[in-house]
Formats: C-alpha cells, sequence, structure tokens
C-alpha cells in the first residue's frame, strides 16, 4: 500500500526533485490535487501522490527525474502524474493564482480557489474530495457569496462540458452537507 504523506514530507521531496534538474531554467508546474490542497489551501489531510498539469517540454524534463528518485523516499514511480487530465477532471490550462514552491529549477503553482472547487466537485470520489471542497467553499463563502447558484455561476465554466450536470449536482449536495442543521 502507498504511503500517504503530509505538506512537511512533500516540500522535502520536491526539493530533492528540484535538485536533480539542471538549474539553467525553471519548468512550471501547476499542482491540482491533494498537494495542491496540503501546500495552498491548508489542507490537514495527507497524498499519496502529486496531480499536476505541464507542458510536454516540461514533462520530457520532469517526469524523468520524479521517477530518478522515487526509490529514495519510498514512492510509486509515478508518483508525479497528469492522470486527471486523461480522467476529463480538469479544463486545462488552469489559470494560476499562487506559488507553492519556487527554486532555481522548478515552479510548482496552483490554481485560484474557483478552480480548484470546480476540480472537486468534478471529481467528488471519496471524503477527501468532500473535505477538500468544503473547506475550498468554506473560502469563497468568506468572500460573499451566498448560495449555490452564486457559486456554481463562479465556478462552472471551469467544468468539462461533458462533466457540468454531474459537478452541478456534487455542488448542490456539498451544499447541503456544509449548510445542514
Amino acid at each position: 500500500m502507498k504511503r500517504k504523506r503530509d505538506a512537511v514530507e512533500w516540500l522535502v521531496i520536491l526539493e530533492r526533485l528540484s535538485d536533480v534538474l539542471s538549474p539553467d531554467h525553471q519548468r512550471h508546474v501547476t499542482l491540482i490535487g491533494g498537494a495542491a490542497m496540503l501546500l495552498g489551501y491548508g489542507a490537514q489531510r495527507m497524498t499519496d501522490d502529486v496531480d499536476a498539469i505541464m507542458t510536454p517540454d516540461v514533462a520530457a524534463e520532469v517526469l524523468p527525474a520524479a521517477v530518478s528518485i522515487a526509490g529514495e523516499f519510498g514512492l510509486d514511480p509515478e508518483w508525479l502524474n497528469q492522470r486527471a487530465i486523461s480522467a476529463s477532471l480538469v479544463v486545462p490550462p488552469p489559470l494560476l493564482d499562487k506559488t507553492l514552491f519556487a527554486t532555481r529549477s522548478l515552479v510548482l503553482e496552483a490554481p485560484p480557489i474557483e478552480h480548484m472547487l470546480a476540480m472537486k466537485v468534478t471529481a467528488y470520489r471519496s471524503h477527501k474530495d468532500w473535505d477538500d471542497a468544503a473547506l475550498l467553499l468554506k473560502r469563497l463563502e468568506r468572500s460573499g457569496l451566498c448560495d449555490a447558484e452564486d457559486v456554481w455561476s463562479l465556478i462552472g465554466g471551469f467544468v468539462p462540458v461533458a462533466k457540468r450536470a454531474t459537478a452541478r449536482y456534487n455542488l448542490l449536495d456539498l451544499w447541503d452537507r456544509a449548510h445542514a442543521t
């Protein structure tokens, strides 16, 4: 079974990944899953992989480097992956909101809350997605959004067209869970 790691452990691994990449230029990678939630949005859960989006030229450098260090940390060789794109959970490219990690060779960024919430209500597979989505929803509500339709108006365009009906239903479920008395 894969071992789940917290934000501190992932930062050590990502620093090592940065070390094995040539410092001659920066590669930009967008984190979109649990690691983005841990490093960018304060989630308190753990994850066993890093979901990312990167251009093909960056992937050609970064993914082999990630495989090369996997054994040092007892990671699956595909610990850094782009599976969310092939699962159609993302409308790429995402907007970028914050830098999570930056060195001379590697910059990791996260999408804004709206895009992250869209991805979470599209996936909505388990408690980890529910908890992450609830955390993001609370942050959006603090900005003045007062009902599920307001939230959908903000995030709906970030959901792949084929998944919009299900994602909207999931958002309504999330809203009900978050506001249950």
